[in-house]
């Protein structure tokens, strides 16, 4: 790089970088479609509104020295695509972490591979794998990837979204094309993901993943609310003793108290006053 060391060369220098283009801003709808995508759906409307903030601002919600992935996992025919709109058009802008894996075999694996990618399961690709320049391959000295998987199905086998919980276990932890795969047929000739679950619990023992995190959490929240439930039932018996206590105090009176203790008040008109006198 040599220096401007002429009148000209400092002019087209400045000329140059003076009308040099300033980078492109995201646009709201873009923003917007893509802020979307992960929001918590417990509470959309505070999630999306954080994270249109974040964008925004440009500033991270978090610093740390591991990597994030957001693995959407919602079925089907309810994913959503990463869009960038333009000129009121919508283009669809890359692929997400689960539609690379679905096609994780039409990229060139790479010599050092240490196994086949048909054996790659989603926890693992998600967590450790990168594709570069068309060639997957596992990343050999980074950090593995903090999951946040969205969205959050209950565990409970009553509940109604147990069906989706049980897919997204066995997507996690079982090579797969299309999640369908995974199904397996009960005695009525339905396929379930439930079935093909518990067969998983019998055979297998996988890592822990978000899931199991997400129903450790719950449990503790079970716990703490059963202990809390406890407590107020012992605070709410000691506060009606109390106020059994007080009420009757408080409907003491003088009267009362002689009464109580033997005392009258017709002090002078005895029998013993009478004879005294």
């Amino acid at each position: 790089m040599s220096p401007c060391t002429n009148i000209n060369g400092v002019l087209r220098y400045v000329g140059k970088y003076a009308s040099k283009a300033e980078t492109k801003s995201e646009p709201y709808k873009e923003m917007f479609a893509n802020a979307i995508r992960n929001c918590s759906e417990r509470n959309p409307f505070l999630s999306t509104v954080m994270k249109m903030m974040n964008r925004l601002t440009g500033l991270n919600l978090v610093e740390c020295n591991r990597e994030f992935v957001s693995l959407g996992l919602r079925p089907n025919d309810e994913q959503t695509e990463i869009v960038e709109v333009e000129d009121g058009e919508i283009f669809t802008k890359g692929l997400s972490w689960l539609d690379k894996y679905k096609i994780r075999n039409t990229y060139t694996p790479h010599t050092n591979n240490e196994r086949s990618v048909d054996e790659l399961i989603l926890f693992e690709f998600a967590r450790e794998w990168v594709i570069e320049n068309h060639i997957i391959r596992k990343r050999p000295r980074a950090k593995e990837r903090i999951l946040q998987i969205f969205p959050r199905y209950d565990s409970s086998p009553a509940g109604p979204s147990y069906e989706d919980y049980c897919r997204v276990k066995l997507m996690l932890h079982h090579p797969f094309l299309e999640p369908n795969d995974l199904q397996m047929t009960n005695e009525d000739g339905d396929c379930s993901y439930a079935l093909a679950y518990r067969v998983c619990q019998n055979e297998h023992n996988h890592p822990k993943d978000p899931c199991d995190r997400w129903k450790e959490c719950k449990e503790d929240r079970e716990e703490d609310q059963q202990s809390e439930s406890e407590f107020d039932s012992e605070r709410d018996i000691d506060e009606l003793n109390l106020q059994a206590e007080w009420t009757e105090l408080a409907a003491r009176n003088r009267r009362a108290d002689r009464l109580r203790n033997g005392i009258t008040t017709n002090l002078g008109t005895r029998l013993l006053d009478l004879a005294y006198n």
